[in-house]
Protein backbone atom coordinates (compact mmCIF):
# COMPACT_ATOMS: atom_id res chain seq x y z
CA UNK A 1 0.00 0.00 0.00
CA UNK A 2 3.13 2.34 0.95
CA UNK A 3 3.96 1.87 -2.63
CA UNK A 4 0.67 3.76 -4.14
CA UNK A 5 0.71 6.48 -1.71
CA UNK A 6 4.98 7.21 -3.05
CA UNK A 7 3.75 6.42 -6.66
CA UNK A 8 0.89 9.12 -6.08
CA UNK A 9 3.19 11.85 -4.25
CA UNK A 10 5.44 11.03 -7.41
CA UNK A 11 2.77 12.18 -10.00
CA UNK A 12 1.25 14.75 -7.97
CA UNK A 13 4.65 16.60 -8.19
CA UNK A 14 5.07 15.59 -11.64
CA UNK A 15 2.23 17.84 -12.88
CA UNK A 16 2.73 20.45 -10.27
CA UNK A 17 6.38 20.55 -11.86
CA UNK A 18 4.35 20.78 -15.48
CA UNK A 19 2.07 23.06 -14.28
CA UNK A 20 5.41 25.76 -13.08
CA UNK A 21 7.22 25.36 -16.13
CA UNK A 22 7.75 27.63 -19.23
CA UNK A 23 6.92 24.77 -21.58
CA UNK A 24 4.27 25.85 -24.48
CA UNK A 25 2.44 22.61 -23.87
CA UNK A 26 2.32 22.61 -20.08
CA UNK A 27 -1.71 22.54 -20.46
CA UNK A 28 -1.52 19.33 -22.26
CA UNK A 29 1.37 17.77 -20.26
CA UNK A 30 -1.02 18.45 -16.62
CA UNK A 31 -3.91 16.97 -18.47
CA UNK A 32 -1.89 13.56 -19.15
CA UNK A 33 -0.66 13.31 -15.32
CA UNK A 34 -3.78 14.44 -13.96
CA UNK A 35 -5.58 10.94 -15.69
CA UNK A 36 -2.60 8.98 -14.33
CA UNK A 37 -3.14 9.94 -10.89
CA UNK A 38 -6.90 9.58 -11.11
CA UNK A 39 -5.86 6.30 -12.39
CA UNK A 40 -3.99 5.43 -9.08
CA UNK A 41 -6.65 6.60 -7.48
CA UNK A 42 -9.06 4.34 -8.54
CA UNK A 43 -6.76 1.49 -7.79
CA UNK A 44 -6.91 2.55 -4.27
CA UNK A 45 -10.39 3.00 -4.00
CA UNK A 46 -11.07 -0.46 -5.30
CA UNK A 47 -9.09 -1.91 -2.74
CA UNK A 48 -10.24 -0.14 0.10
CA UNK A 49 -13.75 -1.00 -0.82
CA UNK A 50 -12.58 -4.47 -0.58
CA UNK A 51 -11.21 -3.87 2.75
CA UNK A 52 -14.40 -2.24 4.02
CA UNK A 53 -16.27 -5.29 3.17
CA UNK A 54 -13.91 -7.41 5.30
CA UNK A 55 -13.95 -5.49 8.41
CA UNK A 56 -15.53 -7.92 10.52
CA UNK A 57 -12.73 -10.30 10.05
CA UNK A 58 -9.47 -9.76 12.42
CA UNK A 59 -8.76 -6.66 14.31
CA UNK A 60 -5.45 -5.74 12.22
CA UNK A 61 -6.97 -6.17 8.83
CA UNK A 62 -9.16 -3.53 10.41
CA UNK A 63 -6.41 -1.33 10.93
CA UNK A 64 -5.04 -1.94 7.84
CA UNK A 65 -8.07 -0.31 6.36
CA UNK A 66 -7.76 2.85 8.47
CA UNK A 67 -4.25 2.94 7.21
CA UNK A 68 -5.90 3.14 3.68
CA UNK A 69 -8.49 5.75 4.74
CA UNK A 70 -5.31 7.97 6.21
CA UNK A 71 -3.68 7.43 2.91
CA UNK A 72 -7.00 8.52 0.74
CA UNK A 73 -7.50 11.72 2.89
CA UNK A 74 -4.10 12.40 2.25
CA UNK A 75 -5.00 12.22 -1.48
CA UNK A 76 -7.72 14.33 -1.26
CA UNK A 77 -5.58 17.17 0.29
CA UNK A 78 -2.86 16.58 -2.57
CA UNK A 79 -5.61 17.07 -5.34
CA UNK A 80 -7.19 19.98 -3.65
CA UNK A 81 -3.55 21.76 -4.02
CA UNK A 82 -3.46 20.73 -7.73
CA UNK A 83 -6.41 22.27 -8.42
CA UNK A 84 -5.36 24.90 -6.73
CA UNK A 85 -2.79 25.59 -9.18
CA UNK A 86 -4.82 24.96 -12.01
CA UNK A 87 -6.84 27.91 -10.99
CA UNK A 88 -4.04 30.23 -10.51
CA UNK A 89 -2.50 29.60 -14.00
CA UNK A 90 -2.22 32.57 -16.41
CA UNK A 91 -4.51 33.26 -19.22
CA UNK A 92 -4.02 31.61 -22.55
CA UNK A 93 -5.80 34.72 -24.61
CA UNK A 94 -8.40 36.90 -24.72
CA UNK A 95 -12.00 36.43 -23.74
CA UNK A 96 -12.77 35.46 -27.67
CA UNK A 97 -15.98 34.95 -29.43
CA UNK A 98 -17.49 31.05 -29.75
CA UNK A 99 -18.55 30.74 -33.42
CA UNK A 100 -20.18 32.71 -36.22
CA UNK A 101 -24.00 33.44 -36.24
CA UNK A 102 -25.81 30.97 -37.79
CA UNK A 103 -28.81 32.74 -40.12
CA UNK A 104 -31.41 34.23 -37.88
CA UNK A 105 -29.63 34.04 -34.60
CA UNK A 106 -27.55 37.36 -34.99
CA UNK A 107 -28.92 39.77 -31.94
CA UNK A 108 -28.77 43.31 -31.86
CA UNK A 109 -26.97 45.37 -28.81
CA UNK A 110 -29.58 46.11 -26.30
CA UNK A 111 -31.60 49.76 -26.42
CA UNK A 112 -32.60 49.02 -22.63
CA UNK A 113 -30.28 48.70 -20.19
CA UNK A 114 -30.81 48.56 -16.05
CA UNK A 115 -27.92 50.14 -14.18
CA UNK A 116 -25.61 48.38 -11.41
CA UNK A 117 -25.18 49.90 -8.27
CA UNK A 118 -21.89 51.99 -8.03
CA UNK A 119 -18.81 49.64 -7.53
CA UNK A 120 -18.38 48.73 -4.23
CA UNK A 121 -21.94 47.78 -3.08
CA UNK A 122 -23.16 44.72 -4.20
CA UNK A 123 -26.63 44.68 -5.91
CA UNK A 124 -28.29 41.74 -4.18
CA UNK A 125 -28.32 40.95 -0.45
CA UNK A 126 -26.58 37.59 0.52
CA UNK A 127 -23.87 35.92 -1.66
CA UNK A 128 -24.14 36.70 -5.32
CA UNK A 129 -20.80 35.13 -7.31
CA UNK A 130 -23.12 35.25 -10.55
CA UNK A 131 -23.41 39.31 -10.23
CA UNK A 132 -19.94 39.53 -9.73
CA UNK A 133 -19.68 37.15 -13.16
CA UNK A 134 -22.13 39.65 -14.55
CA UNK A 135 -19.74 42.88 -13.64
CA UNK A 136 -16.57 42.05 -13.80
CA UNK A 137 -15.65 38.98 -16.25
CA UNK A 138 -12.20 40.38 -16.95
CA UNK A 139 -12.02 38.92 -13.47
CA UNK A 140 -12.92 35.48 -13.91
CA UNK A 141 -10.91 34.32 -16.65
CA UNK A 142 -10.30 30.53 -15.52
CA UNK A 143 -14.36 30.34 -15.58
CA UNK A 144 -15.35 32.63 -17.99
CA UNK A 145 -15.46 31.12 -21.91
CA UNK A 146 -17.13 34.44 -23.19
CA UNK A 147 -18.48 37.44 -22.59
CA UNK A 148 -19.51 40.58 -24.60
CA UNK A 149 -21.36 43.95 -23.54
CA UNK A 150 -24.87 42.18 -23.31
CA UNK A 151 -24.01 38.40 -21.72
CA UNK A 152 -21.36 36.02 -20.31
CA UNK A 153 -21.11 32.54 -20.66
CA UNK A 154 -19.52 30.71 -17.29
CA UNK A 155 -19.08 27.03 -16.76
CA UNK A 156 -20.86 25.90 -13.70
CA UNK A 157 -18.92 25.17 -11.38
CA UNK A 158 -20.77 22.18 -10.17
CA UNK A 159 -21.53 20.45 -13.35
CA UNK A 160 -24.96 18.37 -13.17
CA UNK A 161 -23.79 16.85 -16.82
CA UNK A 162 -20.78 16.17 -19.01
CA UNK A 163 -21.47 19.88 -20.35
CA UNK A 164 -22.56 22.36 -18.52
CA UNK A 165 -23.04 25.89 -18.78
CA UNK A 166 -24.64 29.35 -17.76
CA UNK A 167 -25.49 32.37 -19.90
CA UNK A 168 -25.82 35.91 -17.76
CA UNK A 169 -27.16 39.17 -19.02
CA UNK A 170 -24.51 41.99 -17.99
CA UNK A 171 -26.81 43.86 -16.60
CA UNK A 172 -28.91 43.09 -13.26
CA UNK A 173 -31.89 41.13 -13.22
CA UNK A 174 -32.58 39.32 -10.31
CA UNK A 175 -34.70 36.15 -11.90
CA UNK A 176 -37.19 35.58 -13.96
CA UNK A 177 -39.68 37.14 -12.03
CA UNK A 178 -37.64 40.23 -12.55
CA UNK A 179 -38.08 40.88 -16.22
CA UNK A 180 -40.23 43.75 -17.62
CA UNK A 181 -42.99 41.99 -20.30
CA UNK A 182 -42.55 45.66 -21.83
CA UNK A 183 -38.45 45.99 -22.32
CA UNK A 184 -36.79 42.64 -21.61
CA UNK A 185 -37.84 40.25 -23.94
CA UNK A 186 -35.24 41.29 -26.12
CA UNK A 187 -32.61 40.47 -23.30
CA UNK A 188 -34.21 36.91 -22.90
CA UNK A 189 -34.02 36.43 -26.68
CA UNK A 190 -30.27 37.57 -26.30
CA UNK A 191 -29.59 35.28 -23.85
CA UNK A 192 -31.13 32.66 -25.51
CA UNK A 193 -29.02 32.94 -29.28
CA UNK A 194 -25.80 32.93 -27.22
CA UNK A 195 -26.66 29.54 -25.82
CA UNK A 196 -27.18 29.15 -29.52
CA UNK A 197 -24.43 29.75 -30.88
CA UNK A 198 -22.33 27.84 -27.55
CA UNK A 199 -24.02 24.60 -28.79
CA UNK A 200 -22.88 24.78 -32.28
CA UNK A 201 -19.41 25.24 -31.36
CA UNK A 202 -19.78 22.26 -28.87
CA UNK A 203 -21.31 20.19 -31.82
CA UNK A 204 -19.00 20.90 -34.37
CA UNK A 205 -15.59 20.37 -33.09
CA UNK A 206 -13.32 18.95 -36.06
CA UNK A 207 -12.15 16.28 -32.90
CA UNK A 208 -12.95 15.12 -29.54
CA UNK A 209 -12.74 16.35 -27.09
CA UNK A 210 -14.70 19.88 -27.81
CA UNK A 211 -12.51 22.82 -26.92
CA UNK A 212 -14.83 23.99 -24.53
CA UNK A 213 -14.72 20.71 -22.45
CA UNK A 214 -11.04 20.13 -22.63
CA UNK A 215 -9.83 21.84 -19.52
CA UNK A 216 -5.96 22.01 -20.25
CA UNK A 217 -5.44 20.27 -23.61
CA UNK A 218 -6.39 23.20 -25.65
CA UNK A 219 -4.51 26.79 -26.16
CA UNK A 220 -7.65 28.88 -27.35
CA UNK A 221 -10.04 28.93 -24.64
CA UNK A 222 -9.32 29.10 -21.10
CA UNK A 223 -9.30 25.88 -18.53
CA UNK A 224 -11.90 24.97 -15.84
CA UNK A 225 -10.17 22.71 -13.36
CA UNK A 226 -13.99 21.75 -12.40
CA UNK A 227 -14.41 19.60 -15.80
CA UNK A 228 -11.17 17.45 -14.99
CA UNK A 229 -13.14 14.46 -13.84
CA UNK A 230 -15.30 14.72 -16.60
CA UNK A 231 -12.45 14.84 -19.26
CA UNK A 232 -11.26 11.88 -17.40
CA UNK A 233 -14.17 9.52 -17.76
CA UNK A 234 -15.46 10.99 -21.73
CA UNK A 235 -11.32 10.17 -22.28
CA UNK A 236 -11.69 6.68 -21.04
CA UNK A 237 -14.97 6.14 -22.67
CA UNK A 238 -12.65 7.10 -26.31
CA UNK A 239 -9.57 4.82 -24.83
CA UNK A 240 -12.16 1.95 -25.12
CA UNK A 241 -12.96 2.19 -28.70
CA UNK A 242 -16.34 3.57 -27.73
CA UNK A 243 -15.91 6.64 -30.18
CA UNK A 244 -19.52 7.51 -30.49
CA UNK A 245 -19.58 8.67 -26.69
CA UNK A 246 -16.88 10.76 -27.40
CA UNK A 247 -18.73 12.16 -30.13
CA UNK A 248 -20.51 15.82 -29.54
CA UNK A 249 -22.70 15.68 -32.13
CA UNK A 250 -24.87 12.90 -30.21
CA UNK A 251 -25.32 14.98 -27.38
CA UNK A 252 -28.68 16.90 -27.09
CA UNK A 253 -29.26 20.32 -24.85
CA UNK A 254 -31.72 21.79 -22.11
CA UNK A 255 -32.43 25.43 -22.05
CA UNK A 256 -34.03 26.69 -18.76
CA UNK A 257 -34.30 29.09 -15.77
CA UNK A 258 -34.75 27.32 -12.74
CA UNK A 259 -37.70 28.88 -10.85
CA UNK A 260 -36.58 28.94 -7.55
CA UNK A 261 -32.75 29.64 -8.21
CA UNK A 262 -30.33 29.22 -5.58
CA UNK A 263 -28.63 32.56 -6.68
CA UNK A 264 -29.64 36.15 -7.71
CA UNK A 265 -28.40 37.37 -10.74
CA UNK A 266 -30.38 35.72 -13.82
CA UNK A 267 -28.87 32.93 -15.51
CA UNK A 268 -29.76 30.41 -18.23
CA UNK A 269 -28.64 27.25 -17.74
CA UNK A 270 -27.49 25.13 -20.76
CA UNK A 271 -26.75 21.56 -19.97
CA UNK A 272 -26.44 18.47 -21.95
CA UNK A 273 -29.13 15.54 -21.71
CA UNK A 274 -26.72 12.92 -19.92
CA UNK A 275 -27.37 14.69 -16.60
CA UNK A 276 -24.27 12.52 -15.87
CA UNK A 277 -22.48 14.94 -14.18
CA UNK A 278 -20.00 14.69 -11.27
CA UNK A 279 -22.10 16.93 -9.28
CA UNK A 280 -25.58 15.15 -9.99
CA UNK A 281 -25.67 13.61 -6.30
CA UNK A 282 -29.69 13.92 -5.38
CA UNK A 283 -32.65 13.62 -6.50
CA UNK A 284 -33.79 16.60 -5.63
CA UNK A 285 -30.65 18.13 -7.53
CA UNK A 286 -32.37 15.43 -10.81
CA UNK A 287 -35.92 16.74 -10.53
CA UNK A 288 -34.20 20.58 -10.81
CA UNK A 289 -33.17 20.04 -14.56
CA UNK A 290 -35.36 16.98 -15.44
CA UNK A 291 -39.11 18.67 -14.28
CA UNK A 292 -40.68 22.04 -15.41
CA UNK A 293 -38.52 23.71 -12.39
CA UNK A 294 -36.08 24.20 -15.28
CA UNK A 295 -38.52 26.13 -17.51
CA UNK A 296 -37.53 26.29 -21.11
CA UNK A 297 -36.99 29.95 -22.88
CA UNK A 298 -39.71 29.70 -24.44
CA UNK A 299 -41.85 29.21 -21.94
CA UNK A 300 -40.54 32.26 -20.30
CA UNK A 301 -41.07 34.62 -23.63
CA UNK A 302 -44.52 33.26 -24.06
CA UNK A 303 -45.52 34.46 -20.56
CA UNK A 304 -43.74 37.76 -21.16
CA UNK A 305 -45.40 38.43 -24.28
CA UNK A 306 -48.90 37.77 -22.51
CA UNK A 307 -48.38 40.14 -19.99
CA UNK A 308 -47.44 42.34 -22.68
CA UNK A 309 -50.45 42.17 -24.77
CA UNK A 310 -52.31 42.20 -21.22
CA UNK A 311 -50.99 45.47 -20.51
CA UNK A 312 -51.48 47.04 -23.99
CA UNK A 313 -54.81 45.85 -23.79
CA UNK A 314 -55.64 48.09 -20.47
CA UNK A 315 -57.12 47.14 -17.43
CA UNK A 316 -59.28 43.49 -17.18
CA UNK A 317 -62.62 43.26 -17.18
CA UNK A 318 -63.70 43.70 -13.58
CA UNK A 319 -61.03 47.01 -14.00
CA UNK A 320 -58.03 45.65 -12.41
CA UNK A 321 -54.67 45.55 -13.63
CA UNK A 322 -53.36 42.88 -14.99
CA UNK A 323 -49.90 41.76 -13.28
CA UNK A 324 -46.79 43.55 -14.22
CA UNK A 325 -44.36 40.57 -13.79
CA UNK A 326 -44.12 36.43 -14.43
CA UNK A 327 -45.81 34.94 -10.76
CA UNK A 328 -43.75 32.69 -8.39
CA UNK A 329 -45.62 29.65 -6.90
CA UNK A 330 -43.06 28.90 -4.57
CA UNK A 331 -45.38 26.47 -2.95
CA UNK A 332 -46.02 24.71 -6.33
CA UNK A 333 -42.65 24.45 -7.72
CA UNK A 334 -41.10 23.44 -4.53
CA UNK A 335 -43.09 20.22 -5.05
CA UNK A 336 -41.60 19.21 -8.01
CA UNK A 337 -37.80 18.54 -6.10
CA UNK A 338 -39.97 15.62 -4.50
CA UNK A 339 -41.24 13.84 -7.49
CA UNK A 340 -40.28 10.64 -8.35
CA UNK A 341 -36.96 9.56 -10.38
CA UNK A 342 -37.71 9.31 -14.19
CA UNK A 343 -35.34 8.19 -16.54
CA UNK A 344 -34.78 10.68 -19.44
CA UNK A 345 -34.60 8.08 -21.93
CA UNK A 346 -36.34 4.65 -21.08
CA UNK A 347 -39.26 6.87 -18.84
CA UNK A 348 -39.41 4.57 -16.45
CA UNK A 349 -39.74 5.63 -12.83
CA UNK A 350 -36.37 5.12 -10.78
CA UNK A 351 -36.92 3.93 -6.81
CA UNK A 352 -33.61 4.91 -6.19
CA UNK A 353 -31.49 7.93 -6.80
CA UNK A 354 -28.04 6.31 -6.19
CA UNK A 355 -29.27 2.62 -8.43
CA UNK A 356 -30.33 4.98 -11.06
CA UNK A 357 -27.19 7.52 -11.28
CA UNK A 358 -24.77 4.63 -10.78
CA UNK A 359 -25.96 1.49 -13.16
CA UNK A 360 -29.53 2.28 -14.70
CA UNK A 361 -28.77 5.91 -16.39
CA UNK A 362 -25.45 5.04 -18.08
CA UNK A 363 -26.73 1.87 -19.91
CA UNK A 364 -29.68 3.71 -20.75
CA UNK A 365 -27.95 6.83 -22.16
CA UNK A 366 -25.42 4.34 -24.27
CA UNK A 367 -28.31 2.83 -25.56
CA UNK A 368 -29.53 6.18 -26.51
CA UNK A 369 -26.45 7.37 -28.30
CA UNK A 370 -25.90 4.43 -30.31
CA UNK A 371 -29.32 5.15 -31.69
CA UNK A 372 -28.76 8.45 -32.19
CA UNK A 373 -25.42 7.34 -34.21
CA UNK A 374 -26.90 4.78 -35.98
CA UNK A 375 -28.44 8.30 -37.58
CA UNK A 376 -24.89 9.81 -38.55
CA UNK A 377 -23.14 9.05 -41.59
CA UNK A 378 -19.88 8.81 -40.06
CA UNK A 379 -20.50 7.78 -36.47
CA UNK A 380 -18.89 5.23 -33.90
CA UNK A 381 -15.32 3.96 -32.87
Amino acid sequence: MEHLAHEIDRQVQQVLARLLSDNTSVMRGADEAQLDLNKTIETLDAQLAQLHKDTAEANPRALYCEEITRIRTDIEAKQITLTSTLMALPVQRPLADLSPAAPGDETTPLANRRSWKPDGAKQWSGPSPLEHYARYPEKHPQEVLYADDDTVVIYDKYPKAWFHFLVIPRQPVRDIYDLDPMVDIPLVQTLVARAGRLIRHLQTQPSFPPRALAPSQCDDLIPNHHLIPTHAALTTAKDKGEGYLADPRLYRFRLGFHTLPSLPQLHLHVISDDFMGPMMRSQSRWNTFATPFLRPPEVVLEELEELREASLAGPDDSGGRQPARIICDRAREADFFHLPVVCLFCHKEQPNFRAHRDDHLPGCFRTELESRCRELPTCGP
